[in-house]
């Protein structure tokens, strides 16, 4: 079954620790576990993610890079779905039909 927001927490190393879970506790806030919010997580035959991605992870490139690193390094199977276009050096919100999104996301998972 799938699982919206849910979260993956991490130690020093940004290894999974752990279930996926609802939330994360404020003592967990007050410690400053690190953790992970994927859009979307599911188990098949290993951990599967599908972020969605707009223009604000262009402009936070490193963070961005970061969370795929993480995703990598877990061996999670990673799917993203880009929600803009870059145009002549200007962005717009992709017009793209779920169709084609799903299409994408069925071409990843094969």
């Amino acid at each position: 079954m799938p699982r919206r927001e849910w979260y993956l927490v991490l130690d020093q190393e940004d290894r999974i620790v752990g279930l996926p879970r609802f939330e994360i506790t404020e003592a967990q806030k007050l410690r400053r576990e690190k953790y992970r919010c994927p859009d979307l997580m599911w188990w098949n035959n290993g951990l599967w993610i599908l972020e969605v991605d707009g223009y604000v992870h262009y402009i936070k490139s490193e963070k961005t890079n970061d969370r795929n690193e993480i995703y990598h390094n877990n061996n999670c199977k990673f799917i993203v779905i880009e929600t803009f276009e870059l145009l002549e050096g200007k962005t717009k919100v992709s017009n793209r039909s779920i169709e084609s999104i799903l299409r994408e996301v069925d071409e990843k998972i094969s």
